[in-house]
């Protein structure tokens, strides 16, 4: 039930949420049962429901009722357009269908779980998914956005990029500056990444210095350019002493019908090595 994520329902006040169609189908189906009632009494319909349902579960009502949540509304903007939730209405429908109540919890919910995997019930365990270095999703957490993003793919398909990233002769980093100087860079490969994220997208480090950022609704051409963009950061960044600089090789995938975390990454990951055998060969 609920909200019926990725099915391109457009609608200001919008028939997407699958428990109030369900309902009212059913309050149809209803009618003629209850018009002449087992005992004899003949009931009009509307009658029978006042006195024998409870409306709110056959009803999307509207509640101007606060809902407190770490995110204003400004910043839940991208994804209320990611949910189709374009109008003020449309974001205040109480149904409880998707489990949190309204659609403005949902969204909380939702941003949290994409963006910093944040669990609304148990903070400490969420914590478990961060990379303490980066302050983005750690390996883990990466892995659940992606099984997430590929499960709303597989039952309503729409575009969903994959760029894999890592830093080029990230060793001599290491070895030419140090272990400390190896986690600022690192950091900064971090900020930038962050500096080009939408609300909701998800990125993380996925092991050593490789990164993954994963880009809901973003066409193939929009993925590289913004691989792109991130490289050009990392590039002109200044993090290094002596006025160094340090570069990054990236790999790119789209989502395919039927693809598995597992499928899905590996293609990127392949992206991502034929890019460095190239500028191997340039060398």
């Amino acid at each position: 039930g609920g909200c019926n994520l990725g099915t391109g329902t457009d609608r200001d006040v919008s028939e997407d949420d699958v428990d109030c169609v369900t309902n009212e189908r059913k309050r149809k189906k209803l009618e003629e049962q209850v018009r002449h009632g087992a005992d004899g009494v003949e009931y009009a319909p509307q009658k029978y429901f006042d006195e024998h349902l409870n409306w709110k579960d056959f009803t999307r009502y509207y509640t101007d009722r606060k809902v407190d949540g770490r995110f204003e509304d400004e910043e839940l903007e991208g994804v209320y357009q990611f949910l189709h939730k374009r109008s003020p209405e449309s974001r205040e429908i109480n149904c409880h269908a998707c489990g949190y109540g309204s659609c403005k919890r949902f969204a909380q919910a939702l941003k949290k779980g994409m963006n910093v995997a944040e669990s609304c019930i148990d903070h400490e365990r969420s914590r478990l998914k961060m990379d303490l270095l980066t302050n983005l999703l750690n390996h883990g957490g990466l892995g659940d956005a992606m099984e997430n993003f590929l499960r709303w793919y597989n039952n309503s398909p729409y575009p969903l990029g994959l760029i894999m990233m890592d830093v080029d002769d990230f060793k001599d980093i290491n070895d030419s500056f140090g272990h400390d100087m190896g986690d600022i860079a690192l950091q900064e490969v971090a900020n930038v990444i962050r500096d080009h994220m939408r609300p909701t997208d998800a990125a993380g480090r996925w092991g050593g210095d490789e990164f993954m950022m994963i880009l809901p609704h973003t066409e193939c051409d929009k993925v590289k350019s913004i691989a792109r963009s991130i490289q050009e950061g990392i590039m002109n960044s200044d993090v290094l002493p002596d006025g160094a600089h340090f570069s990054s090789s990236v790999g790119v995938a789209m989502a395919a019908q039927g693809d598995t975390t597992v499928t899905f990454f590996q293609r990127a990951d392949r992206a991502l090595y034929d890019s460095k055998q190239h500028k191997g060969t340039r060398r």
